[in-house]
């Protein structure tokens, strides 16, 4: 009685691995990825793990595994093309600083260097220091940055300017 239910469990589960392998109904494990108040739609290969991310010209290789993205060569924008990157953010809360960041450039932008000032009321900087951001925002698109701070609280205004633009050429 015990092997063939040792069989059973064997060929039940060599069949749902051959269903989940051939049979299942598509090639593709859909998500999205947030970042900040918005999120795109991503798909990921099931075979290859190789994921994709939709723009408005169709979609695009999204970094990990073996994509060419990842083996791209990081460098600083040409200064031409970093005056092409524009945005907004604001303080938040006293730690948050957090915004969008447009690309309009023809490369796709992977790191930002932000400076950001804290002023007080009386309009004396209590600091004023640069943080390094990661962000893959494509050409033409938008994307958010979003930095915790420390010592933000009761500061009257925030100025804040990207002193350099690394990515890649598309």
């Amino acid at each position: 009685m015990n092997i063939k239910l040792l069989i059973m469990i064997t060929a039940t589960s060599a069949l749902t691995v051959v269903f989940g392998c051939f049979v299942w109904p598509t090639q593709y494990r859909n998500s999205y990825l947030r970042s900040g108040g918005s999120s795109c739609p991503v798909r990921i290969d099931r075979f290859s793990g190789h994921a994709e991310i939709l723009t408005g010209s169709g979609w695009r290789p999204l970094g990990g595994g073996n994509d060419a993205a990842k083996t791209r060569k990081e460098e600083e924008l040409p200064p031409e093309e970093a005056s092409k990157i524009t945005g907004n953010a604001v303080l938040s809360y006293g730690s948050l600083f957090s915004g969008k960041i447009y690309n309009g450039s023809a490369w796709v932008v992977s790191k930002v260097i932000v400076n950001i000032s804290a002023k007080e009321k009386d309009g004396t900087i209590r600091w004023s220091r640069d943080f390094a951001e990661p962000v893959t925002i494509l050409s033409l698109s938008t994307g958010t940055i979003s930095i915790s701070v420390t010592d933000g609280n009761g500061i009257q205004d925030a100025p804040w300017s990207m002193k350099k633009v690394y990515g890649y050429r598309e």
